[in-house]
């Protein structure tokens, strides 16, 4: 199963361009990053990152899910700004 929080990993390692430097962003373990990789990769049945040794840099299908990734976690912001403001 996808959850919302495997996403916010494709916008860290987009930017940072490793998955150390990702994992540092996000505050978590770099083994962590690719275990949630892995899943990810799994869900979708298609490699979404390229790592080599000067780093790591999303595939073709990795660059066609950014930004569907990138308007959920939007979306999902959007959602915890509109519930806070009722509670």
């Amino acid at each position: 199963m996808l959850m919302l929080h495997h996403l916010r990993i494709l916008p860290a390692v987009a930017a940072e361009g490793s998955l150390s430097a990702a994992a540092r962003r996000l505050h978590y373990s770099q083994p962590t990053i690719s275990y949630h990789l892995a899943r990810m990769e799994r869900y979708f049945g298609a490699r979404l990152v390229d790592r080599g040794v000067r780093g790591a840099e999303l595939t073709e299908a990795g660059s066609v899910l950014l930004p569907h990734a990138e308007a959920m976690l939007r979306q999902l912001a959007r959602a915890e700004r509109d519930v806070a403001s009722v509670t």
